[in-house]
């Protein structure tokens, strides 16, 4: 076995005038010690075949390196190859002569089994197994005494004897990935549906996205969705048939998103009702107050007035992490739609308050800075950053933050504090 070599010399640690590669030095397995000098018969080339036919099987490396008649040398090259387990001759004839196999993990009472016309059968007893999970294993063996990789089967002995089937009692359909509805049907062989008529209800779409409607007459939404439909069969033993899909058709899926009405100052806990669905809420308010909602962050949150246009909300995050919506009403109601809500999160919190601009014996504030309060906090909106301390009426510093462009909440006790805005400009603030 020769393996060949063709590599040039490397740059030398140093420069040297009119520098020569003189020697080449190799060495294989790592051995250093053990290198073979040979001079350079072309300068700078080295081409050179080894025998590596007495080497052991396996993975196996070669280093290299050159030497110039300065006396310097280049950093090794090393190089992996492999001698491989298997001489290069085909083995046309080879075949399968033994086959080991045994169950749940217990290669210590392994049986074997010859094959005969190159098939194999097996027939095994599993009468005295407990219940439960169990492992099957099995070999094959060549004519070279060389061994597969072993394939592992599970199967399952149940806890006790499954009834004998007669005839076809059930059957259940759904769309989407919605719920099941399961119908009873007298028993027979086979299943026979004629003239049947499913009504299209109850369906969740896949998603919502941003092409849904909303109809505030009705208080629904209609989604635009690619629906499909599924139907399975039950025996008398309760075993099921594959299940049978359609082909996706339009369908604008209708959406309720079971408005609940909030009260000022009332926190209100509620659950995420999962993929597909909405989740509304609406307001009572006076059209050009200023209306506040904080939730738990997660989800999308679009806001409509009464003739279902959509309201512009200013959206921040407050000290508690929780996502807060500003909105200034156009009609008596403000509809609220939830959506996206990622599926990890599961109980939600959501509050209404009416913002409420302060300025008790105050300066003017900066232009363009608005300070609004309610029960337990004040926010702060700036179209520039900038710092901003707040000192309540006992002289404490509650604040003392640098604000970022866009609104800012902070949740304080009730009083009234001195908010500074850049060390300069001051107004009183009344927290309720």
């Amino acid at each position: 076995m020769l393996a060949g070599l063709s590599v040039a010399g490397g740059t030398m640690a140093m420069a040297q005038t009119k520098p020569a590669i003189t020697t080449c030095e190799y060495w294989f397995d790592y051995e250093f010690d053990s290198r073979t000098r040979e001079p350079m018969a072309n300068e700078g080339t080295l081409s050179k075949t080894f025998d590596v036919s007495t080497m052991s099987k396996g993975v196996h490396s070669i280093g290299i390196r050159f030497g110039d008649n300065q006396g310097l040398w280049t950093p090794p090259f090393i190089k992996s190859f492999v001698i491989p387990q298997l001489p290069h001759e085909t083995f046309d004839g080879n075949k399968i002569v033994r086959i080991d196999y045994w169950t749940d993990d217990d290669y210590e009472a392994h049986k074997s089994v010859v094959p005969q016309n190159d098939n194999v059968a097996i027939e095994l007893d599993f009468s005295s197994f407990y219940a439960g999970v169990h492992s099957l294993t099995y070999q094959a063996f060549d004519e070279r005494g060389l061994a597969t990789a072993p394939f592992v089967k599970h199967f399952v002995i149940p806890t006790q004897a499954q009834p004998e089937a007669k005839s076809i009692t059930a059957y259940e359909y759904w769309f989407n990935y919605g719920q099941r509805v399961r119908v009873e049907v007298d028993p027979q062989t086979p299943l026979e549906l004629k003239d049947l008529v499913i009504e299209i209800k109850d369906v969740l779409p896949v998603t919502i996205t941003q092409d849904y409607v909303f109809d505030p007459t009705t208080e629904m939404v209609t989604q635009p969705d690619n629906v499909f439909f599924g139907i399975q069969a039950f025996n008398d033993a309760e075993v099921a048939s594959a299940a049978m899909l359609s082909e996706k058709f339009a369908f604008d899926v209708p959406v309720n998103p079971e408005f609940i009405t909030l009260e000022q100052g009332t926190v209100h806990d509620f659950a995420n009702r999962g993929a597909g669905t909405m989740q509304g809420f609406k307001v009572n308010t006076t059209p050009g107050d200023s209306v506040r909602l904080s939730i738990t962050a997660g989800g999308q949150l679009d806001f409509y007035d009464s003739d279902g246009k959509s309201v512009k909300a200013d959206k921040s995050t407050d000290a508690l992490g929780n996502t807060v919506y500003a909105v200034v009403p156009t009609s008596n109601i403000v509809y609220a739609l939830l959506w996206n809500v990622p599926i990890l999160v599961n109980d939600m919190q959501i509050a209404y308050e009416t913002n409420m601009v302060n300025g008790v014996e105050s300066t003017t504030a900066p232009t363009g800075v608005n300070v609004r309060s309610g029960k337990g906090w004040f926010s702060i909106t700036t179209p520039k950053t900038g710092h901003v301390s707040v000192v309540s009426a006992q002289g404490a510093t509650v604040v003392n933050d640098n604000l970022s462009v866009g609104t800012t909440t902070y949740h304080v006790a009730q009083g009234i504090y001195l908010v500074r805005f850049n060390n300069n400009e001051v107004m009183k603030v009344l927290v309720k």
